[in-house]
């Protein structure tokens, strides 16, 4: 049994160069075949039962509970706690959620995802310079493209950038990242609310009304993006055109708070955070799924957009 893992690993090895050769290392390369095994083939065998269990689990107490047994009998491995991460992230526990992310290495498979959600639990935190250094660092991996640790550019990073940025008050530098962002993905409405956003708080509103209608046109339901418009509006004395926009749903203008264009503390607090990273995006393009674009390279929905609580 204390073999197992080896064995398996030699396995993987050995199937993985009878289907591609340029998987095996060349002439006098390490031919260690533990040297690319996940999990190494040194753990522990009750760490890794620990760690299956606790992934195909359905409830999240004993999830949580066969996890944590996992890592404390293999503290160096980061699987399970970048698992637990996730739980407590789910559950917007970001305080715990913290603890573990930060025993996921950077450069781990897993690294990109616990490096994001980092970030966004520091936003949700209202610690935006951690943020800012969160979303910095994997900005600054994904511009390394010849390096095997880089990561895919994704607009997320960049919306989440400037979110980070304007809450430290620096509005030209974060509304420079939302265009990125909406560069990338030019059909995500949050990206235009935070584009008007910026505008807004550097005092030009005239610019803010583009990004806000464009919004509205992917997304009409969206009541805040009609709200910021409306206002928007009226500041620049186009009242009438305020007044039909006003009038599509006149039932519900009443529920809407009015916002107030003049406190940029505010406006900051309503720019709009990504929350989670596609996966399969993560991956090297070869490796996307049938049907799916290369990662940072062709537009799609974000649908994981939203306000950390």
């Amino acid at each position: 049994m204390q073999d197992l893992l080896r064995a398996q690993a030699r396995l993987t090895w050995q199937i993985l160069c009878a289907l591609d050769r340029k998987e095996c290392p060349q002439q006098g390369a390490n031919t260690d075949e533990s040297s690319f095994s996940e999990p190494p083939a040194t753990l522990r065998l009750d760490a890794l039962e620990n760690f299956v269990r606790g992934i195909a689990g359905s409830e999240d107490d004993a999830r949580l509970r066969l996890l944590r047994e996992a890592a404390r009998l293999e503290p160096a491995w980061d699987r399970p706690a970048f698992e637990l991460g996730q739980i407590y992230f789910k559950r917007r526990d970001c305080d715990s959620a913290l603890v573990w992310y930060s025993r996921v290495p950077p450069n781990r498979p897993d690294g990109p995802e616990a490096s994001f959600a980092t970030g966004v639990c520091h936003l949700a935190r209202n610690d935006a310079a951690r943020a800012d250094a969160a979303f910095s660092g994997l900005i600054e991996r994904a511009r390394r493209t010849d390096e095997k640790d880089s990561v895919p550019e994704l607009p997320e990073m960049y919306n989440n950038l400037g979110v980070a940025r304007l809450r430290l008050g620096k509005w030209s530098e974060a509304g420079a990242e939302f265009e990125r962002a909406s560069a990338l993905d030019p059909e995500e409405a949050d990206y235009l609310v935070n584009i008007a956003l910026s505008k807004l708080i550097g005092k030009q509103a005239a610019a803010a009304v583009a990004p806000l209608e464009h919004a509205r046109m992917i997304d009409p339901d969206d009541k805040e993006a009609k709200s910021l418009l409306v206002a928007t509006l009226e500041s620049l004395g186009r009242s009438a055109d305020a007044a039909t926009i006003r009038a599509e749903a006149p039932e519900s203008a009443d529920k809407q708070a009015q916002p107030n264009l003049q406190d940029a503390a505010g406006l900051s607090r309503l720019s709009r955070v990504s929350r989670n990273l596609d996966r399969s995006l993560l991956r090297p393009s070869a490796d996307a799924p049938a049907g799916q674009p290369a990662a940072g390279k062709a537009p799609r929905k974000n649908g994981g957009s939203g306000q950390p609580q």
